[in-house]
């Protein structure tokens, strides 16, 4: 459970000042080993977000960033210093900050665009909640960014997203987890004997083994899905993730991925990998934004013919 404080910056603590600083510091400074001058003089006039949870028995700060107002930086208000800590992340909180951040700069500053400067690495998680990049590639602080823009009426789409449903399996799902993943392979890809042999009968090459299947409801219907497909006794498969295309770039295809992330961590397990295609530039650009990294393939991990990338969640 994350405690979440909107806060100008006088109305910040002394010990949330610190907490805020060091955190962007270790973040931003140490862990991506850039050297840049955090103190730009905006701190004063922007209003923060943190976000707290109980990590090891103590209240700490997970998440936060700070929104200025427009003609601070932009000519529109902006987000900036976006981050969850290394002890918060796989839990979603990195989007349940996003999000709210979004409303609350919204209702301090209705009818504006939000304009952001993004990690380049990060496009498709900022495009999922409307933003849409206008600038070509550049270099600040030797790492790449790109700028993006939310226009004020995104944010019907973000409610959109935020009305959505996540499912565990039912019996009744069963034709919706085959259609998504036919739709999907019979887009990219072609059906492979695996694939109909899993998609055919779920529950005895997925669930039975003791594997997990989830579902993204929008509307009344069933949009997405994904699945855990256990390995072994400690190593499982992220697989068959699908969001129908109408419904694509609504950040679907992340919560089903946080899903599924809290699941495999409930599971006791140790290792989660994919296998998925060099081809599907976006699908890897989300993963490696939740904390997978590309590794060597086992021999043994060679599931599917269209698959030429392997990777393992290292968080």
């Amino acid at each position: 459970m994350t405690e979440w404080q909107w806060r100008s910056f006088a109305e910040l603590s002394n010990d949330a000042v610190y907490e805020v600083l060091a955190q962007r510091q270790r973040v931003f400074v140490l862990e991506q080993a850039c050297l840049y001058n955090d103190f730009d003089g905006l701190d004063q006039g922007a209003h923060h977000l943190l976000g707290w949870r109980v990590i090891d028995g103590r209240r700490q700060l997970a998440a936060y960033l700070r929104c200025l107002a427009p003609g601070a930086k932009y000519t529109e208000m902006s987000l900036g210093r976006v981050l969850t800590t290394s002890e918060a992340r796989g839990a979603g909180v990195g989007r349940e900050l996003l999000a709210q951040g979004i409303r609350h700069a919204e209702l301090l500053h209705p009818g504006h665009a939000i304009k952001i400067g993004a990690q380049q690495y990060l496009e498709a998680f900022y495009a999922s909640f409307g933003f849409v990049t206008i600038s070509a590639p550049y270099q600040e602080d030797d790492i790449t960014h790109v700028d993006m823009l939310r226009p004020p009426q995104a944010r019907e789409r973000g409610r959109e997203a935020a009305a959505l449903d996540i499912l565990a399996y039912r019996a009744e799902f069963a034709g919706d987890f085959k259609r998504l993943n036919l739709e999907w392979l019979e887009r990219y890809f072609h059906v492979e004997a695996i694939d109909a042999l899993v998609l055919s009968d779920p529950e005895t090459h997925i669930l039975a083994p003791g594997g997990a299947i989830f579902l993204a409801r929008q509307g009344g219907k069933i949009v997405g899905t994904c699945a855990l497909i256990r390995a072994d006794g400690n190593t499982f498969e992220l697989s068959k993730m699908a969001v129908t295309s109408a419904c694509q770039g609504l950040g679907i295809g992340r919560r089903l991925l946080e899903r599924a992330l809290l699941a495999f961590g409930a599971s006791g397990a140790r290792q989660l990998f994919l296998a998925s295609s060099s081809t599907l530039t976006t699908a890897l650009t989300l993963y490696e934004s939740a904390g997978f990294k590309h590794v060597p393939r086992p021999p043994s991990a060679a599931h599917y013919q269209r698959a030429d990338v392997y990777m393992a969640w290292q968080p």
